[in-house]
């Protein structure tokens, strides 16, 4: 009974450096148990035996979380924040909420944790959680944002699929902005919750938004705003949240280390060059929820384990950076236009079914039984695994003495020295493969073990595709290609499409939502501004680099959030191939979405928007002037920032830049 006692004490307050592994285990399997994580046992080993090297290179009474189970590499993983540079925003909404908020009475504590900022009310927000591996900390931010946004606005409390967002945003683990979330989430308007799309899996798999049902159906993403230190405060008040960035140290001796946080409000560096250092850093995407006049109250993705209940509070000030990039995510109270055409299980009226054991709305009335195969293929990639790792290890046995340890040799956790220095036997047959440099080891670096998939796989319906013939079987086995011919007078284009599970296909992009496409070709010709053309030009090019580059593929830039100068991108959604098109005239000549060069931006194909602007026309302007204005090139299209300026000098100066079009 004491000893039960004295381990409670421990695992409450913090850990002495002399624990032994029986303990260090306890402790981790207490903490996995609390954040509802579960591990196969390869990876369960290899985890448990970097959190007690790092359990171990703590000072006392720290308090120990789930992130110490993560090495170097992978802790540098999970700062995802990437700022686009010169985001869009909406002037006008901006314009009107900076008078809102500067103009809101905010009171000095608030804790939008609780309704109504108090801790007395009820509390509104879900247990924070662990983004794992993943660099989608930016996503888990814009997610919790999200649910505060639909209590303020409905009531209820929701969890949002984060595993959603994460497999359908085109960056998914490898960083992003919240911002451009934001953006993205206004014209995709779609997310299932956690419980309809599936359990997180700290990894990007296939997206399968198309397919599973829609939870937002009483608030719509509307867009975000730019918030500033001084209406932080009205900000939270108002929206619930505030998303933003800082600098995060990954290693102790790093500025604004956080990882041995464990209470208290943090205030930062303390040197001047440090802060200077600091002050404009932005790696880490995390959520300010509440404030006092001293510090803020800010939601991490790291786990409940993690810092207080997954919380922590820093200095108010731009403590790290945390004041440069604040914005709010805005939402809107939806009308019925779109829960009209919704089934009440939350599937879209073409796929009304919703299949329980896979969570997946189908335009099938029946379900596919899926258990066995998912069980099987489970299995396989379990023994594929296994084999992979016995390879790697005889090939290391077969390589020792050729290796390099001054090029092979590493250490995948920074305290490694520390620990030795403590008395631990960091270089036992357990541990060496973390501290290779420090036990100047000869041995090639084992990569962490790979755990086991778990994406749902199994059978599939046989898909349609339009102006085409596919010659499968009406029901498809797990990883069978879809095998198509297009009709007479089409071309097909597109990815390569694998079943998946139902109705859902897999691509090398992970993207459900691109099959391959049979398309209509026909003449190069351009006539007017190209709103008819359908011919197969898929490449732009830019001026003064004497090169052309190839276009994008509309859908999966579209859809997976890469479009980054236009918020009315779901208009450009124009199916999965990479040719030029202008659907309804909405530009001055056919475009693109830029691929190799001018990455997610609209690109123009063709330099001028057709001979028949300028028959009959003279040039209002001296020809001086003209002439000039052609030479440099101001009278052709590249990309859409020139389209204003092209128009100005086409309307002054048209018979001068239709002849450099060699219209005439």
């Amino acid at each position: 009974m004491k000893i039960a006692i004295c381990l409670l004490v421990l695992l409450a307050s913090g850990h002495s450096k002399e624990d032994n592994e029986d303990n260090i285990k306890t402790v981790f399997d207490n903490l996995l148990e609390e954040e509802d994580i579960s591990l196969s046992d390869e990876v369960y080993e290899y985890r448990l035996a970097a959190f007690t090297l790092a359990y171990w290179s703590m000072e006392d009474r720290e308090k120990a979380s789930l992130e110490l189970m993560y090495d170097d590499e992978e802790v540098h993983k999970q700062n995802g924040a990437k700022l686009i540079k010169d985001l869009p925003f909406n002037e006008e909404l901006q314009k009107r909420s900076d008078i809102h908020l500067k103009k809101k009475s905010t009171p000095r504590f608030w804790d939008g944790r609780y309704a109504e900022g108090a801790k007395t009310s009820r509390r509104i927000i879900n247990p924070a959680v662990s983004q794992g591996t993943c660099g989608n900390c930016y996503l888990h931010v814009f997610v919790a944002a999200l649910e505060l946004a639909y209590v303020k606005a409905t009531g209820k409390k929701v969890k949002f699929s984060a595993q959603e967002m994460t497999d359908c945003y085109e960056n998914g683990c490898e960083g992003g902005d919240y911002r451009m979330v934001s953006i993205f989430m206004s014209y995709l308007d779609k997310l299932s919750l956690r419980g309809n799309y599936g359990q997180y899996l700290d990894g990007q798999h296939t997206c399968r938004a198309d397919n599973t049902p829609d939870a937002l159906k009483s608030i719509k993403v509307k867009d975000y705003i730019n918030v500033t230190p001084d209406t932080v405060e009205a900000a939270i008040v108002q929206y619930g949240s505030v998303m933003t960035c800082m600098a995060w140290g990954e290693k102790p001796e790093d500025p604004c280390h956080m990882t041995a946080y464990g209470g208290g409000w943090y205030k930062g560096p303390t040197t001047p060059e440090e802060q200077e250092q600091v002050k404009n850093g932005c790696v880490h995407a995390v959520l300010i929820v509440g404030y006092t006049p001293w510090y803020y109250i800010v939601r991490n993705s790291h786990g409940k384990t993690w810092g207080k209940n997954g919380y922590f509070t820093i200095k108010r000030g731009n403590t790290c950076g945390i004041e440069t990039n604040m914005a709010a995510l805005v939402t809107e109270v939806r009308d019925d236009e779109k829960t009209s055409i919704i089934k009440e299980t939350g599937c879209p009226a073409d796929k009304p079914t919703l299949c329980e054991g896979t969570n997946i709305c189908t335009a099938e009335t029946t379900c596919l039984n899926t258990e066995s195969e998912e069980n099987e293929v489970l299995l396989a990639k379990k023994r594929a695994v296994e084999a992979n790792r016995r390879l790697r290890k005889v090939k290391r046995s077969n390589d020792e003495e050729k290796i390099n340890i001054s090029k092979r040799c590493s250490d995948k956790l920074s305290q490694c020295a520390v620990i030795a220095s403590r008395g631990h036997d960091v270089c036992s047959a357990r541990y060496a493969r973390f501290c290779e440099q420090t036990c100047d080891l000869c041995a090639e670096n084992e990569a962490p073990p790979v755990e086991e998939t778990k994406e749902t796989v199994g059978k599939c319906i046989r898909p349609t595709i339009e102006h085409g013939t596919v010659y499968n079987n009406e029901v498809m086995n797990p990883g069978e290609k879809v095998n198509v011919k297009c009709d007479s007078g089409y071309t097909l284009t597109g990815v390569q499409a694998e079943c998946l599970i139902e109705d859902i296909f897999t691509n090398d992009v992970k993207d459900a939502r691109l099959m391959p496409e049979c398309v209509k070709l026909g003449s190069n010709a351009l006539v007017g501004n190209g709103e008819s053309y359908i011919g197969n030009r898929n490449y732009y090019s830019i001026r003064g680099t004497g090169q052309n580059f190839e276009c994008g593929s509309w859908n999966r830039d579209v859809l997976r959030g890469v479009l980054t100068n236009d918020k009315d991108a779901l208009r450009l959604k124009l199916g999965n191939h990479n040719y030029c098109r202008n659907p309804d005239g909405i530009e001055p000549v056919p475009f693109c979405i830029g691929a190799t060069s001018g990455i997610g931006k609209i690109q123009y194909c063709f330099n001028h928007a057709g001979c028949d602007t300028c028959d009959g026309v003279t040039d209002e302007y001296d020809a001086q002037y003209c002439q000039g204005q052609a030479k440099l090139g101001y009278c052709l299209y590249s990309d859409k920032s020139t389209a204003a300026r092209v128009t100005y000098v086409q309307e002054k100066c048209q018979a001068t830049c239709c002849h450099l079009a060699g219209c005439i």
